[in-house]
């Protein structure tokens, strides 16, 4: 279980450092309710996670087993992952070069504007929808891959994918608590986060991409077929 979870230490890291996430739970705790919305908000975060990868690793297992092939599930492990190392690094070549210029400075998405008025259920809803990006999928594609390759049980399956949301999670949760702790400091030091956030997210988001791509690509070029 160990050995699994420190596999996909790499990609974790990947999920945790996405700006735009942390920007909209930033626009969350701005708000009114502001939070008990974020821990609505952190909670959908988690459940985007953690769903999607333990369907996908338990899916993954169960096709391993029918197949009763080691080498054959190893040949197609290389393939996805030297895919979605592709993958990432196109993702951020493109968010690089649509980074925002010094003549176009960056707007907010339209969603984070709605958040401010949003539900308490649009909130969670936002918060697992919004794991589910271009950078993020490859990401839990990846680490189920690898989940479904390290012999677990189902017990075992589910308690190292919540470790992985768990870590996936952290720079959402920790601002939460942050701002449960001392609220009128925190409040002043995310105003200023929000705009930083959005100005550098492609610069991000591609610099992300390309390293966790390059690794992706390297683990699949050294794994045995």
């Amino acid at each position: 279980m160990i050995q699994a979870i420190g596999d996909t230490l790499p990609i974790i890291t990947g999920i945790m450092i996405s700006p735009i996430p942390v920007a909209g739970l930033i626009v969350v705790l701005t708000s009114k309710r502001g939070p008990a919305k974020s821990l609505a908000y952190g909670m959908g975060f988690f459940a985007g996670l953690w769903l999607p990868t333990f369907l996908l690793a338990w899916t993954g297992q169960s096709m391993i087993a029918d197949s009763g092939s080691s080498g054959a599930s190893s040949t197609w492990s290389v393939l996805i992952h030297g895919g979605l190392g592709v993958v990432l690094l196109v993702v951020g070549i493109v968010a690089f070069t649509k980074r925002p210029r010094k003549t176009s400075p960056a707007t907010e998405p339209r969603w984070m504007k709605t958040l401010d008025s949003a539900s308490m259920l649009m909130v969670f809803a936002l918060g697992g929808i919004i794991v589910l990006n271009p950078k993020n999928v490859p990401l839990l594609i990846s680490a189920a891959v690898d989940y479904a390759q390290a012999s677990l049980s189902t017990v075992q399956l589910a308690l190292v994918v919540t470790a992985f949301a768990v870590m996936g999670s952290l720079l959402i949760f920790l601002p939460i608590v942050l701002v449960h702790l001392a609220r009128k400091p925190s409040a002043k030091l995310f105003d200023k986060m929000r705009p930083w956030l959005v100005a550098h997210n492609a610069i991000i988001l591609a610099a992300v991409c390309v390293i966790v791509g390059a690794a992706m690509l390297g683990k699949a070029f050294s794994a045995p077929l």
